[in-house]
């Protein structure tokens, strides 16, 4: 039996998050380990760009010089529905010769409308909270036209998948709490994110960069669900609290946008102006040694699906402070220590990791073993290949009962 496994983003993979950085993960784990899936061909389609892999040097070929490794030609400006529709026909060209074809969507595409369905099984990645429509109701707190299209856009897509992958529970939990007349659980699979170990980096190494130096790193963009205030009125409650005589930084990653002007308000409100340094997006690298030399990590949002910069936190051995939501309860387990839920509480559980140290490498250290038995981009990427690899034996099952 040909098989073909095909991997899709509407755009070039990125060193980040969301879909376009689990396709990352995958290629740089390809790369390394080029995956066996018996006979399978395997093809990239990013933008309109069409790959085929066939070994671990093809891998390090496209991430290493993308724009080559696209065919050459391609109309340079496309509408949103005819590129849509040029992707779906290039997956149902692939389809048609193959027996049996896996196609794992890390965006949203109208494929199962063009190929055909006996011999292709799409798995459909959801990587946003509770649907691209319900984030962009939450950004822009009006349903008009635009929501209204997203809106039968994720429906559509979700509904007619085979199979949808979520990162966390608490993000398919959080789906079907937003779009309760689209129940998508009998058709749900949980691969939860994975990345890199964060000490494998180039230069990153545990060492506090300033031991009268309290340094609390956040990585969040400036959106409300994020809440990076909650983090900001913690700090300021346990300086006001605190007898310690240790200076205090507070260091936030994250694209900056309506929320950064009501930010940096707060922190001069708080006395915090000198303290808290909003430093905008930066490159992976900075971030983690940023957060290498911290003594404390914080992520206290309200809405949480299952977040990359948690993970590499974990795996850099640091006591967390998070508020006990979606992702980040299945990330740190269920009775951990660091969750808060006021700033009161922050106040508190920070102050408990100042004065007890030992306690606080303690917990950095449970943090990191956890990151290590579950957490790895190889756990997630094998947790991917398994899906795959099962959805193939169910493509060419149906087919033979069909036959």
């Amino acid at each position: 039996m040909s098989k073909a496994l095909i991997i899709f983003t509407h755009t070039w993979p990125h060193d980040g998050g969301g879909g376009r950085g689990i396709a990352y993960r995958m290629l740089e784990n390809f790369a390394a380990d080029f995956p066996r899936l018996g006979d399978c061909s395997i093809y990239c389609l990013f933008e309109m760009g069409l790959t085929r892999l066939r070994s671990s040097a093809d891998v390090k070929l496209l991430l290493s010089q993308p724009p080559q490794s696209w065919p050459a030609g391609n109309p340079k400006i496309l509408t949103r529905p005819a590129k849509w529709y040029k992707q779906a026909q290039i997956i149902a060209d692939i389809a048609s010769q193959h027996e049996a074809t896996v196609l794992l969507a890390h965006e949203y595409l109208f494929a199962s409308r063009f190929a055909p369905r006996d011999r292709l099984h799409v798995i459909q990645v959801e990587h946003s909270k509770g649907g691209v429509h319900t984030e962009f109701l939450a950004a822009n707190k009006r349903k008009n036209l635009t929501y209204l299209m997203l809106s039968g856009l994720a429906h559509e897509v979700m509904g007619s998948a085979d199979q949808i992958i979520f990162p966390s529970r608490g993000a398919a939990e959080l789906y079907a709490g937003n779009n309760p007349r689209h129940d998508v659980r009998a058709k749900t699979t949980i691969v939860h994110n994975g990345v890199p170990d964060p000490f494998d980096s180039c230069e990153i190494k545990n060492d506090r960069a300033d031991e009268q130096t309290l340094t609390i790193v956040n990585v969040a963009n400036h959106v409300s669900e994020k809440s990076i205030d909650f983090a900001i009125d913690g700090i300021a409650l346990w300086k006001k609290q605190t007898a310690s005589n240790l200076k205090l930084r507070f260091i936030n990653f994250g694209q900056h946008g309506v929320e950064t002007s009501r930010l940096e308000a707060l922190s001069r409100q708080r006395g915090l102006a000198e303290e808290c340094s909003f430093r905008g997006f930066a490159q992976r690298r900075e971030v983690l040694l940023t957060m290498a030399r911290a003594d404390v990590f914080a992520l206290t949002p309200q809405v949480a699906v299952f977040d990359l910069a948690l993970l590499e936190a974990m795996g850099l051995a640091k006591p967390v402070l998070s508020t006990p939501v979606g992702g980040n309860v299945e990330a740190l387990g269920e009775n951990y220590f660091g969750y808060v839920r006021s700033p009161s509480d922050f106040a508190a559980r920070l102050e408990r990791l100042v004065q007890d140290q030992g306690f606080a490498s303690t917990i950095g250290m449970q943090n990191r073993q956890r990151f290590l038995d579950r957490f790895t981009d190889r756990a997630m990427i094998n947790g991917y290949l398994s899906v795959v690899s099962e959805a193939l034996h169910l493509v060419d099952k149906r087919r033979s009962v069909a036959a």
